[in-house]
């Protein structure tokens, strides 16, 4: 006899509740699946030289003891080693790197749910060039996972629907030793089914951390690492002490004692939990997945149990039992079905969102084709509880109906079970989108247009949609006001940096013809200010580059950095004595359309100004003077004077302003300061001088329309006079 037996009657169970309920109490709240999000070194970014850090910021909690990063350069791995861990934000220390193309394999393991997400991303060090969009992977869950999984499942199922089954169902004194020597067997099958399973994805995940495909390179150390912090590991070591509780439970030479039973199938089952989607959604989400699974293993076990042991065992000792027998169990699968269809509805809810993406993302098609499966599962379940029950007591020859139907469908039931193993390791898809892969098609406004014009140059970007994760860049150069196409082919080099935090920049290149070019890509890693500039390479011309800061997501409001302020202030106080200044503003619409317009202003009230287009204006008091290109001068004149003064607000009537990065603007050094209006429709970030408080440029971003504006001249010797 175990020395657990003399203890288990009445501490244990109790004990092993109590801890498990503590477990899952415990289990934090975020998303399931750590997906990459945002990196620097960027993918396909090229680095003048070695970065001395390596950011990678992942859409949840990754749990970095047990996650792995590896520089990879013509076959030689260069394991980077966490200086800081924050959540979601890991940072990692990079040694020197010599010149060349360097591939980022990155393993991690969820500090949610314990899921093993892996993935690769490509950037360059010198003088290389990187493909946009090339040799960047999100790896999809491998069907031996997903066969490790269902056969851990199987093995809750069975176990748990068998005893409850057990518990539940008429059992005449004849038939009571035979069946709990198949409950025992059946305990014993199961039992090895979870261990295969728990072990294979421990060893998996350890392999994935150790970064080797041999056994004997994740044993030791990365394994006891995984078994004692993730959550396959505490799921492994809830299950398998449930069931070797039970085992001891189930020896037909004990008599059975319900609580205990119970009770430790509370541990058995609290297990799957942990490695479920439910934990995003805290206590409600684990839950929900918590009644799913019990009602999933009282009716697939159950199922198994009545069909191949319950039923021929009754039928052969105590024939007249058959019909209460399935009566019974027909009243508990209905609700257990009911119950399923519920908490399965819910969860599609939360993890699918829409009825399109049922046929998008590999979670969508995954649940698609388990539902698929479930609709003649439910018609075979109807037939029996609604056509074959009724009728045993009156007709014999339904015995054979009986049994057929009940096999059939424990075999789509278990089928049901394993497309749920490929869900319950695949990415919800109303989560971030991962690195790479095809940008999600959005609406119209969810696509930015930004763009200017230099010189005779114009350009224009398109991003869509206009959110982190995911993009695709269509990239627009022509010539002139009638905007003729370029012939040849055109580079264009995308240099992408924040705003408010000093990461390494993203460059990537782009080749088109005649003019246009497009990448699909993880072009923006993050929500937040982004300073994007953009040069435009041509055979026979100078480059030409353009300035285009863009905005993703909201900036936080509340109150504001008092050294921002304070920055702001004395830049208004400076704007307020100024006697002239020059502005190039570059300005896009939601619909597409580019101007750009060169300002001269000369207060009280004087400015003149010329678009993109070709039209001019001079306002002097309260003359105005309008042409368009190559048209005679009109006059207009107004019934008061034009009041000349900074367009935009500094210090006065703002929310939010914080500090950003500081930046070279050609020579003069700025710093960066980002704030909005009360109501939260326009958004701001000024660079101003250090040394004259001046504004050196300002970007505005609206609901429908983007501003950049470019500010110099201060104080230059201005006459501006009537054509």
């Amino acid at each position: 006899m175990s020395i657990l037996s003399p203890v288990l009657p009445h501490q244990a169970p109790r004990l092993l509740t109590i801890t498990a309920l503590l477990v899952l109490l415990f289990a934090s709240a975020a998303s399931a699946h750590a997906v990459l999000q945002f990196s620097a070194p960027a993918h396909g970014s090229v680095l003048r030289a070695s970065p001395d850090r390596m950011e990678l910021q992942f859409n949840e909690a990754v749990d970095s003891r047990i996650s792995t990063v590896v520089l990879v350069r013509d076959g030689t791995r260069i394991p980077l080693q966490p200086i800081s861990s924050e959540g979601r934000r890991v940072v990692y220390k990079v040694p020197s790197l010599e010149t060349g193309l360097y591939i980022v394999d990155w393993r991690v393991i969820s500090a949610v749910d314990g899921h093993l997400t892996r993935g690769s991303f490509v950037f360059g060090v010198g003088a290389v060039a990187v493909p946009f969009g090339a040799s960047i992977t999100v790896a999809t869950p491998a069907w031996p996972d997903v066969l490790a999984r269902w056969l851990g499942l199987v093995g809750v199922l069975l176990l748990t629907g068998g005893i409850v089954a057990f518990l539940w169902l008429p059992i005449p004194a004849a038939a009571t030793l035979d069946l709990r020597v198949h409950l025992y067997r059946v305990a014993q099958t199961a039992t090895v089914l979870i261990v295969v399973s728990g072990v294979y994805r421990l060893v998996n995940d350890a392999m994935a951390i150790a970064g080797t495909l041999s056994l004997s390179g994740a044993l030791g150390e990365p394994l006891l690492r995984v078994l004692s912090v993730s959550h396959d590991g505490h799921d492994l070591i809830l299950r398998v002490t449930g069931a070797a509780f039970l085992l001891i439970q189930l020896k037909p030479q004990r008599p059975i004692e319900r609580d205990g039973l119970i009770a430790i199938l509370s541990v058995l089952l609290l297990g799957p939990v942990l490695t479920t989607h439910g934990l995003n959604l805290g206590a409600i989400g684990s839950l929900v997945s918590l009644v799913h699974i019990v009602s999933a293993s009282v009716w697939v076990g159950g199922l198994a149990f009545f069909g191949a042991l319950y039923l021929p065992v009754i039928h052969r000792v105590a024939p007249d039992v058959v019909t209460t027998g399935a009566l019974r169990f027909s009243r508990l699968a209905l609700v257990t079905i009911i119950t399923l269809v519920a908490t399965g509805v819910t969860q599609a809810y939360f993890y699918v969102g829409t009825l399109s993406a049922l046929l998008g993302p590999v979670y969508g098609r995954t649940l698609l084709i388990k539902l698929i499966i479930l609709t003649p599962l439910l018609l075979t379940a109807a037939v029996n509880r609604w056509r074959i029950v009724p009728r045993l007591a009156g007709a014999s020859g339904m015995w054979a109906p009986l049994t057929l139907l009940v096999r059939v469908e424990t075999a789509l039931a278990l089928t049901v079970v394993l497309v749920a193993a490929a869900v319950a390791i695949s990415q919800p898809a109303t989560e971030a989108e991962a690195v790479g892969g095809q940008p999600p098609q959005g609406p119209e406004e969810s696509r930015l247009h930004v763009g200017g014009t230099v010189g005779d140059l114009n350009v224009a970007i398109v991003l869509s949609p206009a959110r982190q994760g995911a993009n695709k860049v269509e990239l627009t150069a022509s010539v002139g006001p009638d905007k003729k196409p370029l012939t040849g082919e055109t580079r264009f080099i995308l240099r992408l940096g924040s705003l408010t935090s000093d990461l390494p920049p993203q460059v990537t290149q782009l080749t088109g013809q005649d003019g246009k070019a497009t990448g699909d890509g993880p072009f923006i890693g993050a929500a937040g200010w982004w300073d994007l500039d953009i040069a435009v390479r041509r055979q026979g011309a100078e480059d030409v580059s353009l300035a285009l800061p863009v905005l993703v997501g909201k900036p936080e409001g509340g109150p504001n950095d008092p050294q921002a302020l304070a920055l702001l202030k004395r830049a208004e106080q400076q704007v307020a004595k100024i006697s002239a200044w020059r502005e190039v503003e570059h300005y896009s619409a939601g619909d597409g359309t580019i101007v750009t317009r060169e300002y001269v202003f000369a207060p009280p009230d004087r400015f003149t100004y010329r678009t993109s287009a070709g039209q001019e204006g001079r306002v002097l008091g309260r003359k105005s003077y309008t042409r368009d290109k190559g048209s005679k001068w009109n006059l207009n004149e107004r019934p008061g004077s034009v009041e000349v003064r900074f367009r935009f607000p500094l210090a006065t009537g703002i929310v939010g302003a914080r500090l950003g990065v500081k930046a070279d603007l050609k020579g003069r050094k700025t710093q960066v300061v980002t704030f909005s209006e009360p109501n939260g429709t326009l958004h701001f970030a000024v660079w101003i001088d250090l040394a004259t408080a001046y504004p050196a440029r300002l970007f505005m971003e609206g609901e429908a329309h983007h501003m950049v504006v470019s500010m110099f001249g201060y104080n230059e010797k201005v006459t501006i006079s009537a054509p």
